[in-house]
């Protein structure tokens, strides 16, 4: 008798955890190249761009030229993003015009890639389905800010 009911609580685990897999694939399958309809906190995804030593870009839009073309409605009309991280490293490559062949060409490779393979598009959404708390806008603060010093005791 208790075994049975321990197998069925096992059972019952298991399918909810192949439903919400299964949920969380036809998610990511739906959602993928639509709008997003999340809030935009611009403080918190310009702030890798403010940080990010972009002194060998060929050129960066100013912030004036942001303003005249209304760059915040762009930027969230362009983002389809699963990340916050990923929002900031966006936001950085639309501000910035950098001339890198080699990256240009290793995007372009990335972007055919995950076009043409579904199956590995959405693993790699899963991953980055993990990164999309607000608190993961904090993750440039570790390569890009000064750390704390420990104390000599």
């Amino acid at each position: 008798m208790i075994k049975d009911i321990i197998y069925q609580i096992k059972y019952t685990f298991t399918q909810i955890k192949f439903n919400r897999k299964k949920e969380l694939n036809n998610r990511l399958k739906e959602s993928f190249g639509k709008p997003k309809d999340d809030s935009f906190d611009f403080d918190y995804i310009e702030k890798y761009f403010r940080n990010k030593d972009n002194s060998k870009a060929y050129q960066i839009l100013s912030d004036k030229t942001c303003n005249d073309l209304d760059f915040d409605d762009l930027f969230m009309f362009l983002d389809r993003t699963h990340s916050k991280v990923g929002q900031q490293y966006l936001y950085n490559i639309l501000r910035t015009i950098d001339i890198d062949e080699k990256q240009t060409k290793l995007n372009e490779e990335i972007i055919n890639k995950l076009s043409e393979s579904p199956e590995l598009r959405i693993s790699v959404q899963k991953k980055l389905e993990k990164l999309k708390n607000t608190d993961s806008y904090h993750i440039s603060e570790l390569f890009q800010e000064e750390h704390l010093e420990p104390p000599n005791w």
